[in-house]
């Protein structure tokens, strides 16, 4: 069945307030005795049903797409300060549409998380799901997936230098995003393999900092528990530390051997090295 729009004057249109006005013509391409009219549907493509003991033909909106669902999101609120990190970053309107892609690696204010966790549109309480969080990014508010997301926390114990102009945030505790508990198995929790960086903010520069990580014989060995970046990451520090050489010092452990860890500054610029 093909449809051909009819063409009419301004001042005949008032029949067609509803939609446009169109011939009806089979397949052979002959015409069929009638009209119809569609009405103005976002969307160009239509399923037509066409009953030939009938004068009705009734045009259906096309079905949405899964990830086109609207979701009805209710979201608590926040006040953090999170990086975002990934290969793709994508930042939403409250209806889910991809606004802009984003570098990975910037920071921003989280205003509200989503109180279920969710996966490709749908809810899900597996320990694939996340939460969607609200956040301010370059003065506009976005959402953005909960596994691309990762809160600062403030180090507990800030190492005491003489002019306390650096503040140290680590990411390896902060998992609010993501689900943490396997669903009808008590206490169970998931296990996530993430980034977790380990963040310097210079408080004269208002700035925060990634660790550039300088790869010797035991940055292959130590980096194989987190997903591969560039930069210092982290899942337990311990003496944080300010020498009076002018570098800071940490522990970590990895597979229960102590490293430690030598953060220096160079031009502005934050390297870590194992030790």
């Amino acid at each position: 069945m093909e449809l051909i729009e009819v063409k009419e004057k301004k001042e005949t249109l008032r029949e067609n307030i509803f939609g446009k006005k169109y011939k009806v013509f089979s397949a052979s391409g002959s015409l069929m005795n009638g009209y119809l009219i569609l009405p103005k549907y976002i969307s160009k493509k239509f399923e037509i049903t066409y009953d030939e003991n009938s004068h009705e033909h009734t045009p259906k909106p096309p079905k949405t797409a899964p990830s086109e669902s609207k979701i009805a999101f209710h979201f608590e609120s926040e006040n953090e300060i999170a990086v975002l990190i990934g290969d793709t970053i994508e930042l939403y309107d409250n209806e889910l549409n991809i606004i802009k892609e984003i570098e990975t690696g910037a920071f921003v204010k989280t205003i509200g998380k989503s109180l279920h966790h969710y996966n490709y549109g749908k809810k899900d309480d597996t320990c694939n799901g996340y939460r969607f969080v609200k956040i301010v990014y370059q003065d506009a508010e976005y959402i953005v997936k909960g596994n691309v997301i990762y809160k600062l926390e403030k180090f507990r114990e800030q190492p005491k230098a003489g002019n306390n102009e650096l503040i140290f945030f680590e990411t390896s505790k902060s998992q609010d995003y993501l689900q943490n508990i396997k669903p009808a198995q008590g206490f169970e929790f998931c296990e996530h393999f993430t980034y977790s960086p380990f963040i310097i903010y210079n408080v004269k520069n208002e700035q925060y900092n990634f660790i550039k990580l300088e790869k010797n014989e035991l940055f292959s060995k130590i980096s194989s528990a987190f997903k591969d970046a560039n930069f210092l990451q982290t899942k337990g520090i311990y003496n944080l530390t300010f020498f009076d050489e002018g570098f800071y010092g940490f522990e970590t452990f990895h597979d229960g051997t102590p490293y430690g860890v030598k953060i220096t500054e160079s031009q502005g610029t934050f390297i870590a090295k194992y030790m």
